[in-house]
């Protein structure tokens, strides 16, 4: 394949998704197998369809979140470019197994052991919650 069209592949994307599992938002439940994704990475972290699971759970959530392809490509390369533009620290002084995460000047922080997927989804949704009462994605 020497070209792929994004805003194609989110069309049949949402043509499946819709006819496999059917329409809402479900983002309860694209958490919750999102989770269940995360540990078969964890499992095998060399294993692109792994990976390629979590992507399309995510591309998931967009188009059930209200987004068409053409916004969701353009969040896509937005949100690349907002990452480029961040300040990051030095990636040789990070903790190995933790994340990096950009310099935050007064952003508000979520946390929760990754272990307690209680606590995971209490603090994904308080986030979920927080920006859609200030209009604001982070």
């Amino acid at each position: 394949m020497n070209y792929f069209d994004l805003v194609e592949h989110l069309e049949r994307q949402h043509d499946f998704s819709l006819r496999a599992f059917g329409p809402g938002k479900r983002t309860a439940g694209l958490i919750d197998h999102i989770q269940k994704e995360l540990v078969e990475v964890a499992a095998n972290p060399t294993d692109l369809y792994e990976w390629i699971d979590v992507v399309m759970l995510g591309l998931d959530g967009a188009w059930r979140a209200g987004y068409q392809p053409e916004e969701i490509c353009s969040a896509l390369h937005q949100k690349l470019q907002l990452n480029m533009e961040r300040k990051w620290p030095d990636w040789r002084q990070a903790e190995p197994g933790k994340a990096i995460e950009h310099v935050r000047d007064g952003e508000k922080t979520y946390h929760a052991d990754p272990n307690d997927h209680d606590a995971v989804s209490k603090a994904l949704l308080d986030k979920y919650q927080d920006q859609h009462a200030t209009g604001a994605p982070k």
